[in-house]
């Protein structure tokens, strides 16, 4: 192939530098070819170029490469052995993992503290942050990593270990009990009386066939001893019709707010089992 030198309009490919037909082309039909996959006979290389240490093509890149094999992942990260371009020293992940130096930290967060400083930029990031993070994609998938990483054994004892470090320091524990604590109800705590022993407890179990009686719960108790509630809140009222088999997690519902909802909605539950 004779390529047309010294036409009006000619131009050069950008790959090794032979005349092409239109000075709009960027590549010579050989080395269009050889990009796309195709195998071709290349013409004698021009003066001054080099085969490419990967495929042989003639190119004059500094580098040894031709354009192709310096965009292609031919050669492995140093590091974790995953194939990378040419041009590149390392994969991303490694090169974040080298360029993240304890002094980039400490200037990053310098900066990071200096932008945070302004309330202006303050309220800003806040309302960006609302608006993201309550987009129901955003819920979505927060929910599903928290429930993947919340299952996995080490984060779990992470967690539980980091809570009882931080509920045993003395500001916690002061800024959560007393009447700073949520379910503050005025220091008032009636105690209960002599009759309400284990053996009443034991006689009410027994008749709910240890079973939660929240409607739609009905959990059997599973090592560990249900409840026994008071209906009217009353706890000096023993009558076998006051007194009804929670598990842990609905009593403690019943007892922290709506006390004649409750009351309602256990009596006429006592009403349709028969207990009188």
């Amino acid at each position: 192939m004779s390529p047309l030198i010294g036409g009006r309009g000619t131009g050069f490919c950008l790959s090794c530098l032979w005349p092409t037909r239109d000075f709009r082309s960027k590549q010579c039909w050989d080395c269009y070819v050889h990009s796309r996959g195709g195998v071709v006979k290349h013409k004698t290389p021009m003066k001054g170029s080099k085969p490419c240490l990967h495929c042989g093509k003639p190119t004059r890149a500094k580098l040894g490469y031709c354009d192709k094999c310096l965009n292609s992942k031919i050669k492995s990260c140093p590091d974790c052995d995953q194939l990378i371009q040419q041009r590149s020293e390392r994969c991303f992940h490694c090169a974040m993992r080298t360029r993240v130096t304890e002094e980039y930290r400490a200037k990053i967060g310098k900066s990071t503290k200096r932008r945070y400083e302004d309330p202006a930029y303050r309220a800003k990031m806040g309302k960006i942050q609302k608006i993201v993070q309550n987009t129901p994609e955003a819920r979505r998938r927060n929910s599903k990593s928290q429930k993947i990483s919340h299952n996995r054994p080490e984060v779990r004892e992470k967690m539980s270990r980091l809570m009882k470090i931080s509920m045993n320091r003395p500001e916690v524990k002061e800024k959560i009990s007393g009447s700073n604590s949520w379910n503050w109800r005025g220091g008032c705590f009636e105690p209960y009386s002599k009759e309400f022993n284990e053996m009443l407890k034991r006689q009410i179990r027994d008749r709910d066939d240890h079973l939660c009686q929240f409607p739609d719960c009905y959990l059997p108790e599973n090592g560990k001893k249900h409840d026994v509630h008071h209906i009217d809140y009353n706890k000096k009222n023993h009558a076998p019709v006051n007194l009804i088999t929670l598990c842990q997690s609905h009593h403690s519902k019943t007892t922290n707010s709506n006390h004649e909802h409750w009351t309602e909605l256990f009596q006429e539950l006592q009403k349709l089992r028969g207990i009188t």
